[in-house]
């Protein structure tokens, strides 16, 4: 049957042309590439420039408009509706305008879906530009915060690691590294020595400021995303393995050393805007201004120019710094990238204009064309000084039209923010100027791939984005099931193997660390990586194996034991950030999970002494659940001893061993096994099939229909890959994979019985939430089947 498919934006009917045909597809994961998750879309539609839509577009092509015309650079709410009916809602963009004989004959316009247009809409940002400051730390007491830092600062922590030395452990003897001559060997002794206290301090016996590095949460991330972008992001990533989940903060060198330069970043530059109005003679000054606005740490540069112009411009950003102190250095930097540093005084020009002269930084000859945002850009400054003494940093923007028109030049007058530097060092610690590079978007689809999440995109009536992660298996598992033999087109069916990839490569950066390295030549392969290969047989296709590259850091964490009293254990463990040669490293985006080790003590060498530190944080590839290493006392020996909390979640995607524990009890907690293992059974069981057929749906199905509903035809199963709907004919063109009942139960919830087994059994699996969890019942239910069993 056809439809009556009708497009609204910003709640105007548009009037469509009777002949056009309107194609919209939904998918979800493709067989061919994995790592790709799709939304609805469509392709270009075509309306007449009737006089309902000229009233929409604001007769759009009449340039001589200068206000209150249409922005073609903006995106407007639109719906689309079948039979009156909501389909979806999503966004509308305008792409071309076609005349005839001098009139406007039509219009291109483009529909988005929610997911769509919310790529477009975080774009090319990084995380370091969203607003953490309420997350920043003044004046910072870095022992305090790493034996706190958990129940203190939920969102940032530190943990006990190093980025330039070596951990040894020995309790009750300070002298260990220089009585086993292991002096000049960059080792230190971080064991607090009870008996024999250390008058002084010295580089070889506890851990300073310069060892630690923060942690991050994932979930406080996903808030400032959330704030930023006007919208909510539910479901899975408010899992605490996920929520709880943390990125480190390893991209700033901090040297707290009174010898050396010390970091500052300026983070309260007062909001402002200067604008530059180019000449008359363009009749469009309402849409011609170069706009400049600074918040928080950033300055934001922005340059809209007319529709259907080219002009060539010059910009300029004139910084300069005024100060009496003779070492320092100003680094300016835009879109992430360092583009200039300042390390001499400077005064400010008096000229109003723009000069050849200006010293400026990411300035460029660029021709800005119809339709475009061209030449945005954020700008931060980072202050680094050795010393007492105060610096002025100041700046302005200058612009200068050089052709097209009569040329124009402007500049603004100069902005500054001043920044009072001690010699005792950092004044506060800055979350975002220690945040690796990375892109939103690459952070979304770091936890989309490792954790085989579906986003559902949703747009309420106020135009805000809900999006609702689910785990692969719980989003086939809530979908609904229709019988849809009787309108399928029996006249063709194309049917497939699933695929002909051999196996897939699931991997991580190459390895930099001295742990990483070393986990590599003992076990011929890279911490966290996993090769998922079928059997082959000389009948077989023998085809390539699917590569899927998370682009971040795994390091694997090394376990470190009392050295002077072997049999006691602390559940101490700590992340060593140098290469084999103890040089510092870039990890660039690294991610792992903090926990607290209640019963530990270790020495911080705080310059001036040596203090007794109780209960650290330390880094962890596993999530427990209680974020604490449990301790109990020994029955025979009365020692205070380690023992495991149940576990959730593996920082991997394989097989590992647990780190704090030394054994392999949650081996079985890795990612492939616990969100991706029913998919890749699905995808290599040898009686699944690629199915390609046509059919033609009523009203309800075909308005209801959604990636993760199940399909039966003459009693086969097919799960979908994806559809594709012709509203001028009515036809959907289906591409399912056809799937046995066995395979299929993995995604139903079945129920377990364990009350034959003996002890406290921990049973790990997916709730009838979607929710991975670790029960300690003997009977249960989970999706699929139980992931992890071990008994405490």
């Amino acid at each position: 049957m056809k439809y009556q498919l009708e497009i609204f934006v910003e709640g105007q009917r548009l009037d469509t042309f009777d002949y056009e045909s309107l194609n919209i597809k939904k998918s979800t994961k493709d067989f061919k590439d994995i790592s790709k998750v799709f939304t609805s879309f469509s392709r270009s539609i075509t309306i007449p420039a009737s006089k309902t839509n000229n009233k929409v577009f604001k007769h759009y092509s009449n340039t001589s408009i200068s206000s209150g015309g249409f922005d073609g650079r903006s995106l407007k709410d639109a719906e689309l509706k079948i039979n009156g009916i909501s389909l979806e809602k999503g966004k509308m963009a305008l792409e071309s305008v076609k005349k005839r004989n001098g009139e406007v004959y039509s219009y291109g316009i483009r529909f988005y879906g929610g997911l769509t247009e919310l790529k477009k809409r975080i774009g090319e940002d990084y995380i370091h530009n969203l607003d953490l400051s309420s997350d920043n730390i003044t004046n910072p007491n870095y022992r305090l915060l790493l034996s706190s830092s958990l129940l203190s600062y939920p969102s940032l922590c530190f943990i006990l690691s190093s980025a330039n030395r070596r951990f040894l452990y020995a309790k009750d003897n300070n002298d260990y590294i220089s009585d086993s001559n292991l002096s000049g060997n960059g080792l230190v002794n971080i064991g607090y020595d009870s008996v024999n206290t250390v008058i002084g301090t010295s580089d070889e016996y506890g851990v300073v400021d310069n060892d630690l590095v923060g942690a991050y949460r994932v979930g406080s991330l996903i808030d400032a995303i959330e704030s930023k972008y006007n919208l909510t992001m539910t479901g899975a990533v408010d899992f605490r393995y996920i929520s709880e989940y943390r990125i480190l903060l390893n991209s700033s060198n901090r040297e707290i050393d009174s010898s050396t330069m010390n970091e500052y970043i300026d983070y309260t530059l007062t909001p402002s805007v200067f604008s530059f109005t180019t000449p008359t003679s363009y009749n469009v000054a309402s849409n011609n201004t170069k706009t400049i606005t600074t918040t928080d740490s950033f300055v934001k540069a922005k340059i809209l120019t007319p529709l259907n112009t080219k002009v060539l411009t010059r910009n300029a950003l004139r910084v300069c710094v005024q100060t009496t102190m003779t070492n320092f250095e100003v680094d300016v930097i835009r879109d992430g990238e360092v583009i200039g540093t300042i390390s001499e005084s400077e005064t400010q020009e008096s000229n109003s204009n723009y000069q050849d002269g200006f010293r400026f930084y990411g300035g460029t000859d660029t021709v800005f064309r119809a339709k475009n945002h061209a030449g945005e850009a954020e700008y931060t400054f980072k202050v680094r000084a050795a010393g007492n003494g105060s610096l002025t940093v100041s700046y302005r923007f200058a612009n200068k039209v050089i052709s097209g028109i009569v040329p124009n030049e402007n500049a603004t007058n100069y902005s500054s923010f001043t920044v009072n530097a001690t010699s005792s060092g950092d004044s506060f610690y800055n979350v975002s100027a220690n945040l690796p590079k990375m892109k939103v978007k690459e952070f979304i689809g770091v936890l989309t791939k490792q954790f085989n999440l579906i986003p559902e995109v949703t747009i309420n009536e106020s135009g805000t984005h809900n999006i609702d992660f689910k785990h692969y298996d719980y989003y086939i598992n809530q979908g609904e099931s229709y019988d849809v033999t009787e309108y399928i087109d029996i006249d063709s069916e194309v049917i497939k193997p699933a695929n002909l990839y051999s196996g897939i490569e699931f991997s991580y950066k190459e390895p930099k660390t001295a742990m990483q390295q070393a986990f590599r030549t003992v076990n011929n392969r890279n911490y966290g990586d996993l090769n998922y290969e079928i059997s082959e047989n000389e009948d077989r296709i023998s085809g390539n194996s699917f590569e899927m590259n998370v682009n971040t850091s795994r390091v694997p964490v090394e376990r470190i034991g009392d050295l002077t009293n072997p049999t006691s254990d602390d559940g101490l463990a700590w992340l060593q950030l140098t290469d084999l040669s103890n040089n510092k490293v870039d990890l660039g985006n690294c991610f792992l999970y903090a926990l607290t080790a209640p019963s530990a003590q270790i020495n911080y060498n705080t310059g001036s002494s040596n203090i007794n530190t109780v209960a650290p944080v330390v880094p962890s590839n596993l999530f427990y659940q209680n974020q604490t290493i449990k301790t109990v006392t020994d029955s025979q020996t009365g020692n205070t001893i380690s023992s495991q909390f149940p576990a959730v979640c593996g920082n991997f995607f394989g097989a590992e061993s647990d780190e704090i524990f030394l054994n392999n009890k949650n081996s079985g907690l890795g990612l492939v096994n616990l969100f991706w293992d029913n998919y890749l059974l699905m995808m290599f069981d040898s009686r699944s099939r690629k199915v390609k057929l046509s059919a033609y749906l009523p009203e309800r199905i075909m308005i209801e229909l959604n990636t993760n509903d199940k399909l039966s035809i003459n009693d086969r199963i097919f799960i979908i890959e994806s559809f594709s709907t012709n509203f001028s004919s009515g036809k959907t063109t289906l591409e399912l994979i056809e799937v046995s009942s066995d395979i299929m139960s993995l995604f139903e919830m079945n129920d377990f019985d364990f009350s034959d087994l003996s002890g406290i059994i921990y049973h790990a699996g997916m709730n009838s939430s979607g929710e991975i969890v670790s029960e300690g019942n003997s009977t249960f239910s989970f999706l699929g089947n139980v992931k992890n069993r071990f008994i405490l």
